[in-house]
Parts: C-alpha cells; structure tokens; sequence
C-alpha cells in the first residue's frame, strides 16, 4: 500500500473554505500595523514641533514672560522690606544689610538687579531674555563680583517705581534699545512686538510701530511716552543692560 505523503507547513495564502475568517483577520492585522505607523509618526512630529517651539519665538517669549514674573516676586518681595523697588535710594542699604561686594552703582539695570541676588535671589537666568545687542547668557556664578555681568541680563528697568505705584506702571521692558529711553528692538522671533511687566505683575505684549520703533498701547500712543499717565508728565529714569 502507497504511503501518504507527510503534510507539509500550512500555506497561509492557500485558499480557504467559505466562511474562514483569517483572511479577514490577515487584513485587520495589516491595518492595525499602517494605523500603528502613523501613530508613531505623529508622536514624532508633535514632539519634534514642541523642541522647535522651545528653541523658537514661542519658546522664547514664554521663558521671556516667565523670567520677568519671577523678578517682579522678587521686586515685591525687596518692596516689603525696603520700601521701594531696587534703586539708587536703596544700595547704601542693602549693602550694609547683605556685606555684598556688589557693585549696585554703575547706572544699568544689571546693577539694580544685584541688589535682588544681595537680597536673597540665587538665579542669574531669570534676569535673561535674548536681546539682540548681547547674547552671552548667564553663567550662574553670583559669588563675589561676579553676579550679572555684561551680557547677562535682558530687561530694561524703569527705575524709581514702588509696589504703591499705579498698577498699570511698566517695570520691566523687552527688548529695548540700550541707548534710548523708548525704543525697541522689533524682532521678528517676538512677532515685533514689546514686552512688558507693569507694576501688578502683569505681562503684556504689544506691537512696536515700524517707523520710530516705538511701542504703543490700544490707542497708538508710545509706552514710554510723559504723556501716559502713569508716568506723570515726567520721562522715565531708564536703566538699560549691559552688554
């Protein structure tokens, strides 16, 4: 009697009886794995998007925005102890009360703000925001005299302000030009516009005028003009960084 040959692997694309559901389940199988893929590809990209976010102009105006919230605590906290926000009337006295070698005298907003490291502050990098006549960034060193050096700050500093000056008065100004009391830098990774911290901790961002680059309020008039009335028909006491 003839033997029977011993069966061999099973084909998987051999025909199948009616009714048998695998060739359906090969299909779902091939979809699940293309879904899958695309899956994986949007994941990609979404993270990939959110990096250049950072390294781009929304990153940058939000670690902009952040760093300026984060002085304006320290500016109220520095009021409730000497009575006006960091300036020329307050050195003498932070001196003696820290021993600080700083230097808080050579007129930028760098040396305001090493009042606020003699205070208490240990972060240089909240003092940064990428300007566009320096961009040497922190090197968090504040031991000795080396806190806020050249480079190391972004914001422009009205100077003469308290925690009782009208909620709406700016404190903090970005980017500004350093030899100009109200000017800006309208650069395009902040949409040219100008950012501000008033005196409430509030940030706004508003659009700088092409031609004279000054920024304006809802109604066109400069910021920084003395006929805002939170300047009082006085120009503003401008401390810049420096680069």
């Amino acid at each position: 009697m003839q033997e029977l040959p011993e069966p061999g692997p099973e084909d998987p694309w051999e025909e199948r009886p009616e009714g048998w559901r695998g060739g359906t389940s090969r299909r779902a199988f091939v979809a699940m794995c293309a879904v899958g893929g695309v899956v994986v590809v949007l994941v990609l990209v979404v993270l990939f998007s959110a990096v250049d976010g950072r390294r781009g102009g929304h990153g940058l105006k939000g670690e902009a925005m952040n760093h300026a919230k984060q002085v304006g605590m320290y500016l109220i906290e520095f009021a409730v102890d000497y009575g006006s926000f960091p300036g020329d009337s307050t050195a003498t006295e932070v001196a003696k009360n820290s021993g600080s070698p700083l230097d808080f005298y050579d007129g930028s907003s760098n040396a305001v703000f090493r009042q606020l490291i003699a205070y208490g502050c240990d972060s240089e990098e909240i003092f940064f925001c990428r300007h566009p006549e320096g961009l040497r960034g922190p090197d968090h060193r504040i031991s000795g005299t080396h806190a806020l050096e050249a480079g190391e700050v972004g914001f422009s500093y009205v100077h003469g302000q308290s925690d009782s000056s009208s909620p709406d008065t700016p404190i903090l100004l970005f980017p500004m030009v350093s030899s100009s009391y109200d000017r800006f830098w309208a650069m395009e990774v902040y949409r040219e516009k100008a950012m501000i911290l008033r005196a409430d901790l509030s940030v706004d961002w508003v659009p700088i005028r092409e031609s004279g680059q000054k920024a304006v309020d809802e109604h066109g008039i400069p910021i920084m003009d003395a006929a805002q009335r939170y300047l009082g028909g006085s120009w503003p006491d401008m401390r810049h960084p420096k680069f």
